[in-house]
């Protein structure tokens, strides 16, 4: 049977009034009452009504423990009634600031989660989060996996973007670095991109958010932007504020632009080809591809018609260079391997095409003495292509 207390219950019959008048003279709430199964003491009546003295009584006669390293949990506590009920109003804010400054370890963790992470974590209002901040709650927290406050609210995935923006308004602006990483060095402008939150980028970026700053395996912003979510709209906002590093490397020697070649393999990815070369992207810059070095125009000769139509119409790619085998891009487009696609070798004879109206030079030597139609001649598929170097005077 469960055990009555008359102060609770005048609490929850709204007679705020009866119940402060026994707490006055003494009377309190037995570990008897608060030990039994499913019993919460009635914090949000409480709150709900203003009734603050209450609080002052339970924390005198201790029902109310102030010392937080003593909590399990901030769940079904005090602390979790403040955060998700306690209204925002000045004169609620004062008391709350009184009420803070009462507690003792208020930075404490429990469970790896402090009083402000478990506010931020439960979206607080934002006059409660400034509150436990002015009050001595500590914004520089790290938990296990070093993520600061920012990062957690950054990385929270179904938090309301306008209050994730408050909260990250007021953690920048207490001084919390924008560029500190986790353990693996990722960063909340890194999560931020990966989780596509387009509209947390700006305050981060405002605020000296670095796109290249890189993680423990070298990604940045940009390559997740770029090479992992193929977003134009990303990079566009991460590009408004810098220029991407294209000389920066991966833990694989991969380059920004090295990586975006060799993960394009649908025509909707090739709107960011243009951006990274009238960036400054190299496209003679190479990178390892298992055994050997690969280039950004060995990439572009694999793609298809298209994505070649599109990088040509920058005017960034000079038709008749050589690469240090001797080779223009005619060269590495005939020699592309056929296994018996006719689709694949109906792309090449039109990037061929294309090429040879662009003004390249179907003659050129490699070193290998080897010229764009001996390489063309190397498949009976692409007979079409070498028909069409042929006509256009090809040796």
């Amino acid at each position: 049977m469960r055990i009555e207390n008359e102060i609770v219950n005048a609490i929850r019959s709204g007679d705020f009034e009866k119940a402060k008048t026994l707490l006055r003279a003494g009377e309190k709430i037995s570990g008897e009452i608060t030990s039994q199964p499913n019993f919460s003491l009635p914090f949000s009546e409480v709150i709900r009504a203003k009734e603050f003295e209450i609080l002052d009584l339970w924390i005198a006669d201790r029902t109310i423990e102030t010392d937080v390293y003593e909590y399990d949990s901030f769940r079904n506590t005090i602390f979790d009634t403040i955060i998700r009920e306690f209204p925002s109003d000045d004169e609620s804010i004062t008391y709350l600031s009184q009420f803070i400054g009462k507690l003792d370890n208020i930075n404490d963790e429990i469970g790896d989660i402090t009083l402000l992470g478990y506010a931020l974590e439960n979206a607080a209002d934002v006059a409660i989060i400034k509150c436990l901040i002015n009050a001595g709650c500590d914004i520089n927290y790290t938990n296990n996996a070093e993520q600061t406050l920012l990062y957690e609210v950054v990385n929270k995935r179904m938090m309301a973007p306008e209050k994730a923006l408050a909260y990250m308004e007021v953690l920048i602006g207490d001084g919390l670095d924008v560029n500190k990483g986790n353990v693996v060095r990722e960063t909340p402008l890194m999560v931020a991109v990966s989780n596509n939150k387009l509209s947390y980028l700006d305050l981060l970026l405002e605020n000296g958010a670095d796109p290249n700053e890189q993680d423990q395996k070298g990604a940045t912003a940009f390559s997740r932007a770029v090479v992992d979510q193929s977003s134009v709209a990303l990079y566009d906002q991460l590009a408004a504020y810098a220029s991407p590093d294209f000389d920066q490397v991966d833990k694989e020697g991969n380059t920004l632009f090295t990586a975006y070649l060799s993960r394009l393999t649908s025509n909707h990815q090739i709107g960011l080809l243009p951006k990274l070369l009238d960036a400054g992207a190299d496209i003679n810059q190479k990178a390892p591809y298992y055994e050997k070095q690969k280039s950004g125009l060995d990439w572009l000769a694999e793609k298809s018609f298209e994505t070649l139509e599109i990088a040509m119409g920058t005017g960034k790619i000079e038709v008749n260079e050589q690469d240090d085998l001797g080779e223009t891009l005619l060269h590495k487009v005939c020699a592309y391997n056929v296994v018996l696609d006719d689709r694949i070798a109906k792309d090449i004879y039109k990037k061929v095409k294309l090429l040879i109206e662009a003004g390249a030079d179907v003659n050129v030597i490699s070193a290998k003495d080897e010229t764009p139609l001996m390489l063309a001649s190397n498949n009976n598929i692409k007979m079409k292509t070498v028909q069409l170097l042929m006509s256009n005077s090809a040796k």
